[in-house]
């Protein structure tokens, strides 16, 4: 008996401390938009996504774009060149713009983040490090817009460009981004590959068909721990009649 309740706590144990969610790091997502002057609707935009593994900080190590530029949240400003960098953000809060002097207004509201800019700030060893240059006059006068993120050790976290119409305005936008787990995709019978092209091999199970369970819930695992011990002590006592009866229906020698 003790060693079929000892069985049982291991089990519940086992089944406690192997469920749960896993953890996740913080996302920033940067995202660009560049249009024409004079106009508010932008012309291109572009996104990507970064993880930060361990501070939602952002330090604008590189201004290469010929003119200044603002970074503004919901608690300041600051006007820089690219002599005035680094200039560190705190998106723990929420957002941020980077944009270019002839930016429409309406494009850099919605600063959610209450942490002002930081120019000439100490850059931490946790933050993210961002670059933004803008490429040289082609012949119609378009010219391109790069954003580039990269970790304190110089390794890439993303990047992306935008192509801005001759004399027009960029906007940077810097914010906390999606953190949901993505989902492996789907499989089998009925299902289409990365490609697009449908997989053959079966059809689908009718509705009615319950869908397999890979993990037990915590009653029906509490009911198998306790199951299989009473069945072992059913037949021990089912074996121990048995031979009582054999014994009792033996012939005597002799």
């Amino acid at each position: 008996m003790n060693l079929t309740w000892r069985t049982l706590a291991a089990g519940l144990a086992a089944f406690t401390f192997t469920v749960g969610p896993p953890a996740r790091a913080g996302e920033i997502l940067v995202s660009l938009s560049a249009g024409r002057a004079g106009a508010d609707t932008p012309t291109e935009t572009a996104k990507f996504q970064f993880d930060t593994s361990s501070a939602d900080l952002v330090a604008i190590t590189k201004l290469a774009v010929g003119n200044t530029a603002t970074a503004a949240t919901g608690g300041g400003s600051v006007f820089f060149g690219g002599a005035g960098t680094p200039v560190l953000l705190d998106l723990a809060g929420g957002g941020a713009r980077l944009t270019s002097p002839n930016a429409p207004a309406g494009l850099a509201a919605d600063l959610l983040t209450s942490v002002a800019p930081q120019a000439g700030a100490t850059v931490p060893s946790a933050a993210a490090l961002l670059g933004v240059s803008l490429a040289d006059p082609t012949t119609n006068g378009n010219q391109v817009l790069t954003v580039s993120a990269t970790s304190a050790s110089g390794g890439t976290l993303g990047t992306t460009e935008v192509t801005m119409p001759a004399g027009g305005w960029w906007v940077i936008g810097l914010g906390p981004g999606d953190v949901t787990t993505p989902t492996e995709p789907p499989t089998g019978p009925g299902t289409q590959s990365p490609g697009g092209t449908p997989q053959t091999g079966g059809n689908p199970p009718p509705p009615s068909t319950p869908s397999a369970v890979t993990t037990p819930e915590p009653g029906t695992a509490l009911l198998v721990l306790i199951g299989l011990p009473a069945i072992a002590i059913g037949r021990g006592a089912f074996s121990r009649r048995t031979v009582r009866r054999d014994k009792a229906h033996s012939p005597t020698v002799g």
